[in-house]
């Protein structure tokens, strides 16, 4: 009595599973052509569909039910071109249905991304909080790019959000960190450049108009930009030093101590009283006007010679008002002048010349001498005519070269110097 009894509760089991089956696959037109054969439980698949992927799908169906390992799946994928053109006609037309019904949604997202572009350009351009920030142009212009990529990206990630697309999110980061080290390599020098500029405009080591010195370059600075530092120099050419190399070397800035030394040597014989030269040379550099009498124009020996000794003499301006080179010229022919007034030897170069003579004539002509008594007059030196006030030249052209670019500068006069 069991036997029968148990033979009819499996038949019951499973023609009630092979009429699941068989309903849920019947109500997709692609697997029009599958049978489905259900015996002890094991679901037996057979027929043909249009492309593997349908296959998969009905074998997936039927595990749903009869359990993964209870399913075969006998089901033949169909080389007729009648039956493989219909089932690209139809994911063609499912594909249609879905883009007409996601339209909608993505001309949301689009406004929606549009909108939040618009308003980071707004807000980068109108961010007053920014000047409250910071005074430099340099990190306004980034906290304002910054604050502007912050909102976009937002915007994106809504938009997405709209269109149930946030996977993409992923791929797109990855695409764009290979891009960002691609473009890292390539572009080494500039952004090196650009880092540097940043950090020159955070502690600025000179000023517009300072006279400063970067590797072989000495000028006036016109401005500094986020690539480069441009100088004008002492001959008047422009000169475009890359950031990154103001940045890593020495700056000579001669501007930023108003009192500068200037120096130059004098030869005198070894029988000159050394102390009077040196006292007539410091008296002498004293009275020049544009000396500075504090710190004090000094001189000592510097060398001794064969047949002289080199005293240097040394003093000190105020740049702001008067010119180096003119000072440091004057006080050279004073310093001379004195010495020759005061009977100072100032011993010439000595040469030693081997003439080789042949006969009389190899003498050559006697050397045409002035007449006996008379010498050639020499106009006397007006001291107070000698100009040794500081040259404007060139700050005028760099006023002229900063005024045609007001906004292309990097110094600003309010920021914290080194």
């Amino acid at each position: 009595m069991g036997t029968p009894a148990t033979a009819t509760g499996d038949g019951a089991a499973d023609a009630a599973l092979r009429k699941t089956v068989s309903g849920i696959l019947d109500s997709f037109r692609k697997f029009g052509k599958v049978t489905v054969d259900v015996r002890a439980g094991v679901v037996t698949l057979s027929g043909e569909v249009a492309a593997e992927d349908d296959r998969a799908e009905a074998e997936s169906v039927a595990a749903q039910f009869g359990g993964q390992a209870n399913v075969r799946n006998h089901i033949a994928v169909s080389q007729d071109i009648r039956d493989r053109g219909a089932a690209v006609y139809d994911r063609l037309q499912d594909r249609l249905n879905d883009l007409l019904v996601s339209i909608p949604l993505f001309i949301i997202a689009v406004a929606l991304f549009l909108i939040f572009l618009a308003g980071s350009k707004y807000v980068s351009r109108h961010a007053g909080i920014l000047d409250r920030l910071t005074g430099n142009p340099f990190q306004r212009q980034l906290l304002a790019q910054s604050i502007r990529a912050v909102i976009i990206v937002v915007g994106l990630l809504l938009a997405l959000e709209v269109l149930d697309a946030t996977s993409l999110i992923g791929a797109v980061l990855g695409a764009a960190g290979v891009t960002g080290i691609v473009l890292g390599f390539a572009l080494k020098e500039t952004i090196e450049n650009y880092v540097a500029g940043l950090l020159l405009s955070l502690r600025q080591p000179f000023s517009p108009f300072d006279h400063i010195q970067v590797l072989e370059y000495e000028g006036h600075v016109i401005r500094l930009t986020s690539r480069a530092t441009i100088l004008m120099t002492l001959d008047g050419n422009h000169v475009r030093v890359p950031n990154a190399d103001v940045f890593k070397s020495a700056v000579v800035n001669f501007s930023r101590n108003p009192e500068r030394r200037f120096e130059f040597e004098i030869s005198v014989g070894v029988d000159v009283d050394i102390i009077a030269a040196r006292a007539l040379a410091i008296e002498t550099v004293s009275s020049m006007p544009g000396v500075l009498h504090e710190p004090e124009p000094d001189a000592w020996i510097e060398t001794l010679g064969d047949s002289n000794l080199v005293l240097k003499v040394l003093g000190w301006i105020d740049q702001r008002e008067f010119s180096l080179p003119k000072v440091r010229g004057e006080a050279i022919r004073r310093v001379k002048g004195a010495f020759e007034a005061a009977d100072f030897d100032l011993p010439e170069p000595i040469y030693r010349l081997k003439v080789m003579e042949k006969g009389d004539a190899a003498s050559g002509p006697a050397a045409a001498a002035p007449p006996a008594g008379e010498t050639p007059s020499i106009p006397a030196a007006d001291d107070s005519a000698v100009d040794v006030a500081r040259d404007t030249h060139l700050e005028r052209e760099v006023a002229k070269e900063r005024a045609e670019m007001p906004d292309g500068d990097l110094l600003t006069p309010n920021a914290r110097r080194e």
